[in-house]
């Protein structure tokens, strides 16, 4: 058997070519480009070469996962610096102020911007088999979590579809919902404790509650 430290190594080592293997298909996707809306539905992908001023933008309930690069997200008092072992997490529309760090000609940043399905968050809310910390009274709907083999695995499969245009229909939705689900399990599930959950209604059925409402646009340094 493996001991917990060689475990730690692969999983570390691991990690590392996966966020590798995501930066080269961003990038082959983006081409010349600075950033592209994909045919995968709210999946935006950025490059910049170069860091950038502060940029004021909504961020829609969302993952950003940074394959190369670093970026730093202001939202009120709070700051988020993070990188590849990083991921920021949204769970509602909030104005933010983001700006990268590091990026350069050599090794752009790369990013992999993805908006959330928030009814597909209720619906996985609403199992037994999900469970999140209660929201704290500092929560605010935005938080960073450890960047993980399973949650790039994820993300890598999802650019895999843009190959297959035929596909993206049907697995981009299971795709999306296996992150979800990785993201609720992480300690920084607890971004969701405030959404509005299904409950039941006077019929003995389980209503929708309105939720938060979506941007139009998905911005992202």
């Amino acid at each position: 058997m493996l001991k917990h430290g060689k475990i730690g190594d692969t999983n570390a080592s691991r990690l590392s070519h996966l966020l590798t293997e995501l930066a080269k298909k961003i990038s082959n996707s983006l081409g010349d480009s600075g950033e592209r809306a994909t045919e995968v539905p709210g999946l935006m992908l950025y490059r910049r070469t170069a860091p950038t001023v502060p940029n004021p933008s909504t961020y829609a309930p969302s993952l950003l996962v940074i394959a190369q690069g670093r970026i730093r997200v202001d939202l009120g008092k709070a700051s988020y610096v993070f990188g590849q072992s990083r991921f920021l997490l949204t769970s509602l529309e909030l104005p933010a102020v983001s700006q990268v760090i590091t990026g350069s000609e050599k090794a752009p940043y790369l990013a992999f911007f993805l908006k959330l399905d928030i009814s597909t968050v209720r619906d996985i809310l609403n199992t037994e088999e999900v469970h999140i910390p209660e929201a704290t009274s500092g929560a605010c709907g935005m938080a960073t979590g450890e960047t993980t083999v399973q949650l790039v695995n994820s993300c890598s499969r999802m650019m895999d579809l843009l190959d297959a245009p035929r596909d993206i229909s049907f697995f981009s939705k299971l795709i999306q919902r296996e992150i979800i689900y990785r993201l609720l399990q992480g300690s920084q599930g607890h971004a969701f404790a405030r959404l509005p959950r299904s409950r039941p209604s006077a019929t003995g059925r389980r209503r929708r509650l309105p939720g938060c409402v979506q941007t139009t646009r998905s911005l992202c340094v």
